[in-house]
């Protein structure tokens, strides 16, 4: 799998490594190790979550994102 090319894809509909990260449950770094090929291949549950993604709209990406917002949003 080229890990790099869906994490570009990713970042083209305007997704910040730290975004990705959280949408995928894991730390900034994993997400640019993998962009930059310094770690090859990431746990099952990470790449199904990264071909998952890539397979979303924007719009789509968004609202998993404002879903997340949501708890931190209530706890403030």
């Amino acid at each position: 799998m080229d890990w790099p090319s869906i994490i570009s894809s990713l970042q083209g509909k305007d997704l910040t490594h730290s975004q990705i990260a959280k949408l995928c449950g894991c730390g900034q770094s994993t997400i640019t190790d993998l962009l930059t090929s310094k770690s090859k291949e990431p746990r099952y549950a990470l790449g199904r979550r990264l071909i998952e993604l890539s397979t979303l709209d924007k719009s789509a990406l968004n609202q998993l994102l404002a879903n997340l917002r949501q708890p931190e949003m209530a706890a403030a």
